[in-house]
């Protein structure tokens, strides 16, 4: 560890987030600004496109390009096969660093901003300030208590599944490649949905997070089944269905609550509104897989002794019946799955009357720069009261 350079590597890659972090605030608020108020959900499909673009190079694209044998099989003729792969993650990074740093260049010299005051945003420190009050806006509290706890019936179906699904025969190299196939339904799918999204995002999650919780509840049974489906031969079919579904789903979830923070957010604020959001989304949608795998370590130790081989069990080293041992990972499905249904009845009216809210219900008084005034957006008519609106929300 001590010849690995850990320590300069750690700090290069702070670095690198940091600055990427910031890019990313930064082109979150001008997609506000950049879009028209009508088109603001349309960002989000932008996000999505991008994202998924972006990991299919950084992942599956350049894990296929930076192993040997693969290149060998697929891109090489018999006669030209190498033990050495076709790109190193040395020229690999250099490569979209170029890429990175001239494509910043060119936007900053060749896109020129519109010398709009209203749009220009008030000082730094009135900027905390207003941070600070968006936080206190009942619509934004009640949000980010739904972002932070809706995860939480769908907590086993991520990696505490895989985990057990790799125990069990499946390959992780297969996932990764078979995310790569997947990637041009997550480029394509925003572009299709769009419509309904930018209307009504939140009906749009809830029927995601419905198919998140159906997903989660029946994840046992796959777990369960996996070891018989590989040795059949049926499980690359069944993972495949089950894949495809997800990345759908999956997407047009991203998409929805990306929209919804658009449509929400004060565009001359956008950078701070949409980082807020964002990161209560982001945060989550970790916390309760990291909860899930901490519990699952303490609810006591999995049935099976060694994981699943296909050749053992040809070979008779190893049954089919050594894998139908109840998992705690089963007893974990279940409680996670009360608890998600739990978090629907209490939850979804709450969404739906969030969805409905007028514009400046989620909007705060800020100074503009360069002026002491007080100025609000308000671009739509205020259907209730704060008091109305605090006691139905909360």
């Amino acid at each position: 560890m001590e010849n690995k350079q850990v320590v300069p590597l750690a700090v290069c890659f702070f670095i690198l987030n940091f600055l990427v972090a910031t890019q990313d605030i930064v082109v979150d608020g001008w997609a506000l600004t950049l879009l028209s108020r009508k088109n603001a959900g349309a960002a989000a499909n932008c996000n999505a496109a991008g994202q998924t673009l972006g990991a299919f190079f950084g992942y599956g694209f350049f894990m296929a390009l930076s192993d040997a044998d693969f290149v060998n099989k697929w891109l090489r003729s018999a006669e030209n096969s190498s033990p050495l792969p076709l790109v190193t993650t040395a020229g690999y990074f250099a490569f979209w660093g170029a890429c990175f740093i001239i494509l910043t260049v060119l936007i900053a010299a060749l896109k020129s901003e519109k010398d709009d005051e209203s749009l220009k945003p008030p000082p730094l420190k009135e900027t905390y300030k207003t941070m600070l009050a968006i936080f206190k806006l009942h619509s934004v509290k009640t949000l980010i208590l739904l972002w932070f706890t809706c995860n939480i019936g769908s907590a086993v179906a991520g990696e505490a599944s895989m985990l057990k699904l790799t125990e069990r025969g499946l390959s992780r190299s297969t996932l990764a490649l078979l995310s790569s196939y997947l990637a041009p339904i997550r480029i394509l799918l925003p572009m299709a949905i769009e419509r309904f999204t930018s209307k009504r995002a939140l009906t749009c999650w809830t029927v995601t997070a419905i198919y998140g919780l159906i997903s989660a509840a029946t994840s046992p049974l796959v777990i369960h089944y996996m070891p018989k489906m590989v040795f059949d031969g049926s499980a690359i079919t069944i993972i495949v269905i089950l894949s495809i579904f997800d990345s759908i789903f999956g997407t047009v979830n991203f998409v929805s609550t990306m929209s919804f923070h658009a449509q929400i957010s004060d565009p001359v604020l956008g950078g701070v509104y949409m980082t807020l959001l964002n990161s209560a989304a982001n945060f989550g949608g970790s916390w309760p897989e990291t909860l899930a795998l901490w519990t699952l370590d303490k609810m006591g130790d999995s049935p099976i002794e060694e994981a699943f081989n296909i050749t053992k069990l040809e070979n008779g080293e190893q049954q089919l019946s050594d894998f139908n041992g109840w998992d705690p990972v089963f007893s974990l499905s279940i409680i996670c799955t009360i608890l998600g249904v739990l978090w629907f009845v209490i939850f979804t009216p709450k969404l739906f009357y969030l969805q409905n809210l007028p514009k400046e219900k989620w909007l705060v008084p800020h100074s503009a720069a360069g002026s002491s005034t007080k100025q609000r957006d308000i671009s739509y008519s205020p259907l209730l009261d704060d008091e109305r609106a605090s006691n139905v929300i909360l």
